[in-house]
């Protein structure tokens, strides 16, 4: 059978990094500038949390949905809903630039949540259709990139965007423009997505991918072990603390720092944007030594210990420290998602990726609606502290979960029979 890598594999992914970027804009944007939200729409700090949380809270229910739609029609439908479907989030959401539009807010909020459902369970797809194995792990940390890329904007263009002011009316223009540069960043993308984006290369990359015996996607329900739901455990809690970070993040740095909005806003830029290249190292790492639970075991300690570190250092209200450490802290917390991703389909070869990826991603949800609701109360009666030495210590926990999986790789040692 004739076998080929095409050099369009990396448009397709591109393309996929670029929209999926649009739409995770939306998950940081407003939580980034909670107060700021919540005094012009006359709602509390936590309703404007739930901007965030409806992306966490609806993919549990929509995965099985979105997740047969893939298997029955294909990448090129979950494309066209993952894009289009966030664009008519985005134009919703124009509706809400009164004072009185906050629930078109979170319309459009929902809209752009559903669609995200779409986006997050992709790149371990897109990786094993297109690419060679080689290059499967680094194909997967880049498609992940775009949600990382999309979450750091969506805090920064935010506070750069919408004046931190009393006035309503300046800060209805500011919601305005900052909806004005979403319309207008995912216009592109919906036209390249509708006018050209293949489901699927016409010769597969590898003999290896064309084999019904090698091919993930002939086993569509999830393959249990021992060792799979140990790891599904410790993903769901890294990466539910790593959501709670995220949604927090404003709130707890200010919480030091008075009126440093803004600079909480460019905090979550640096966690993000250093979280690029944490997800391109563990990648480039992976597709070299195939070291999949070493690489989950050290985010999730690098994890606890930055998260450590950082209370440390807003303790002693060294702001610059304090940048860093966020750094740092991106470099380790990103690489969860891609890295989960690829010890999540090892565990549980030969089931398909999108699946796989989806119900990791759907438990990991769960799991960040329950933790950001009660860390968010930790913080609320205890203060921040509280709440920063209870995500080093849920970090810690997903280590151990993760050392206690049995390094059993199905789809790598397949691949080597070969």
């Amino acid at each position: 059978m004739r076998t080929q890598a095409y050099r369009k594999r990396w448009y397709v992914l591109l393309v996929f990094v670029y929209y999926s970027c649009i739409n995770a804009i939306q998950m940081t944007e407003y939580s980034s500038i909670t107060e700021t939200v919540a005094g012009y729409y006359q709602v509390t700090n936590f309703s404007v949390n739930w901007t965030s949380l409806l992306h966490m809270v609806l993919y549990p229910f929509l995965m099985a949905p979105a997740a047969w739609i893939m298997q029955r029609f294909g990448l090129r439908l979950a494309y066209c809903c993952g894009c289009l479907g966030t664009a008519i989030g985005i134009f919703v959401k124009f509706l809400a630039i009164s004072r009185q539009g906050f629930c078109w807010l979170l319309l459009g909020q929902g809209l752009t949540a559903a669609s995200s459902v779409f986006i997050m369970c992709l790149p371990p797809k897109i990786a094993a259709v297109w690419f060679t194995p080689s290059k499967i792990s680094t194909a997967c940390s880049l498609g992940t990139m775009g949600p990382n890329l999309g979450n750091a904007l969506g805090y920064v263009l935010a506070v750069t965007i919408v004046p931190n002011n009393p006035d309503p009316e300046e800060v209805g223009r500011g919601l305005k423009t900052l909806n004005i540069v979403s319309a207008a960043l995912i216009t592109p993308a919906c036209l390249a997505v509708v006018f050209y984006l293949p489901s699927k290369p016409p010769q597969t990359p590898t003999e290896q991918q064309s084999s019904p015996q090698l091919l993930p996607t002939q086993t569509r329900r999830v393959k249990y072990s021992k060792g799979f739901l140990l790891h599904l455990l410790a993903y769901s809690l890294n990466l539910g603390v790593f959501s709670t970070g995220m949604i927090l993040l404003s709130e707890l740095v200010v919480s030091y720092f008075k009126g440093a909005m803004q600079a909480a806003g460019w905090m979550g830029f640096c966690m993000m944007i250093s979280g690029l290249l944490g997800s391109v190292i563990f990648g480039v790492y992976l597709d070299r030594t195939h070291q999949y639970k070493v690489a989950c075991v050290a985010t999730s300690l690098g994890s606890a210990s930055s998260i450590l570190l950082l209370l440390l250092a807003l303790h002693q209200r060294s702001l610059g420290f304090s940048f860093f450490l966020c750094g740092l802290f991106g470099v380790f917390a990103n690489p969860i998602i891609p890295v989960g991703y690829e010890l999540g389909i090892e565990l549980s070869y030969p089931s398909d990726e999108s699946t796989v990826a989806g119900l990791l991603f759907a438990a990991s949800q769960v799991a960040s609606v329950l933790l950001a609701i009660s860390i968010a109360q930790v913080n609320n009666y205890w203060g921040a502290a509280s709440a920063l030495l209870s995500m080093g210590a849920l970090f810690s926990l997903g280590a151990l979960l993760e050392s206690l999986v049995p390094p059993r790789f199905g789809r790598l040692e397949a691949l080597q029979e070969q």
